[in-house]
């Protein structure tokens, strides 16, 4: 980034250019407090209320400050607004109107970006026995694509793909063997992604990536001086996802199906059977947290171990390596995957006090069972490698609690902050919290409008409750003379109304 103005300037150009933008107070007062927080190396929790305008309150000083800048966020949408309007509206006018600029990129995911080594043998994979015919000509065609494609990035498709169609074609996170070891690395669209994103002063990412970054030592984002985490009343929960550890009887069936393909056939059907022993008590287990594994599956957790140990034990001899590029990429990919299981048992079982164990089913069925793994608490893990390394900008419209920043500082890692900042580097104990409020007077300007004896949503009334749902908005837009935004929680309901 070369001749930058002041964040004031730059603002207040943004504004004017904007149709109807209007100077707010919050905004302002927000960018300031940003601009501060970067110049003194000192933390900024911010509640930014609904039509403050935050996103360019950060932006803007982030990007006065000359530091390069992760911007994380929680869902797409705000990606989309960030990468498709707000920084090349922002650049646009750095150019014009002060002769400055700066590049910015999107960083996703690996699992997000097309893998040569699976898509590319994906019709020699045993799990594609398990694929139907519908399935596997998706498959096809997305291999096809991607042989044309620039970025090899899922959301490119013309026409979208199931999760089990894209799984077959994708590394899923944790199992890729690395730059350094897979052969068509040069031609990795992950690896090209990544690659942008060092070149770029902006970059921005959600925060499963930014937690993986955090738990890989800071090996996946390049270097930076600014962390800005946006919906971040969000982020603790996630980054305690991402931590934690999984384990699920499809999980593990798929894991036999890949394998079989290198094992003798006794021992591909002692894995099997250990596998499948696991997967029958689990699915028999009460839903809820456990203080201590069940003597069920506890068992059946030993004899699996014991069954993935020798199995990895095999992978290692195996005499795979050293032949074709793509099969040894393969190979280190299954012996990690292997260990990661190992490993997710071991903590299970370990009950230790940091951790947190315990069964849920995504569904009324139990073929959704699965044995979840996670921390207490994170916050160890974000005062070493995060607000140890970066200044943090943490916001978000709900932050504060009873109007105090100190239970969500605490969830993020930051203790009682310290009054001086250190002069040279972040400080963990250092911070500040701020409120800007919004724009908006709602006790004057909102009404809170619930109906009454409406069909619950449920069983057998879910068909009369989505009818009632439509009726009822479809009076309030008449009252209200149009100008209804109506937001859904399915594509369905949407399509419906």
């Amino acid at each position: 980034m070369t001749g930058l103005p002041a964040a004031d300037d730059v603002l207040a150009a943004v504004v004017d250019g904007m149709a109807g933008g209007e100077p707010r107070p919050g905004q302002r007062a927000m960018a300031a407090a940003v601009t501060e927080a970067i110049q003194d190396h000192r933390h900024l929790l911010v509640q930014a209320g609904t039509g403050t305008g935050k996103s360019l309150a950060y932006l803007v000083p982030a990007i006065c400050s000359g530091e390069r800048v992760v911007v994380s966020t929680a869902t797409k949408a705000l990606q989309e607004q960030l990468v498709g309007k707000d920084l090349p509206e922002l650049a646009a006018t750095l150019t014009e109107r002060f002769g400055a600029g700066f590049d910015f990129a999107l960083l996703k995911g690996r699992s997000n970006y097309y893998c040569r080594v699976r898509g590319d043998s994906a019709a020699d994979d045993p799990e594609m026995a398990m694929y139907d015919a519908d399935s596997a000509s998706d498959v096809a065609t997305v291999v096809t694509w991607a042989s044309d494609s620039d970025t090899g990035d899922r959301s490119d498709l013309e026409t979208p793909v199931s999760d089990k169609v894209w799984r077959a074609v994708s590394m899923p996170p944790g199992e890729c063997p690395g730059r350094t070891k897979c052969g068509r690395a040069s031609e990795c669209f992950a690896e090209h992604a990544r690659d942008r994103a060092g070149l770029a002063d902006v970059v921005v990412v959600n925060h499963h990536l930014l937690a993986l970054h955090l738990m890989s030592g800071g090996n996946l984002l390049p270097e930076h001086a600014v962390t800005v985490i946006d919906e971040a009343h969000e982020f603790a929960d996630i980054v305690t996802d991402v931590v934690g550890a999984t384990c699920t009887p499809a999980s593990l069936d798929r894991l036999v199906t890949r394998c079989a393909a290198h094992l003798p056939a006794e021992d591909a059907r002692k894995l099997e059977d250990a596998v499948e022993a696991f997967g029958d008590a689990l699915r028999a287990a009460p839903h809820g947290r456990m203080r201590s594994l069940p003597s069920d599956i506890a068992g059946a957790a030993v004899t699996a171990r014991a069954a993935l140990s020798r199995v990895l034990e095999s992978l290692k001899s195996s005499n795979t390596l050293g032949g074709n590029e793509d099969d040894d990429a393969k190979m280190l990919a299954l012996r990690h995957l292997v260990l990661m299981v190992i490993e997710t048992l071991d903590r299970a079982q370990a009950g230790t006090a940091d951790d947190v164990v315990w069964v849920e089913r995504g569904g009324q069925s139990t073929r959704d069972t699965r044995l979840r793994v996670a921390p207490l608490d994170v916050g160890r893990l974000l005062a070493s490698d995060l607000f140890s390394e970066t200044t943090v900008v943490a916001t978000s419209a709900t932050l504060s609690v009873a109007g105090g920043f100190d239970i969500p500082a605490r969830r993020l890692g930051l203790p009682e902050p310290e009054p001086v900042a250190d002069a040279d580097r972040p400080n963990p104990a250092a911070w500040n919290g701020l409120d800007v409020g919004s724009p908006f007077d709602f006790s004057r300007q909102g009404m809170l409008y619930i109906p009454r004896d409406f069909p619950a949503p449920q069983g057998s009334t879910i068909a009369a409750h989505a009818q009632a749902v439509i009726d009822e908005l479809a009076t309030l837009i008449e009252a209200a003379g149009g100008r209804t935004l109506a937001l859904f929680t399915t594509t369905r309901a949407l399509t419906e109304a």
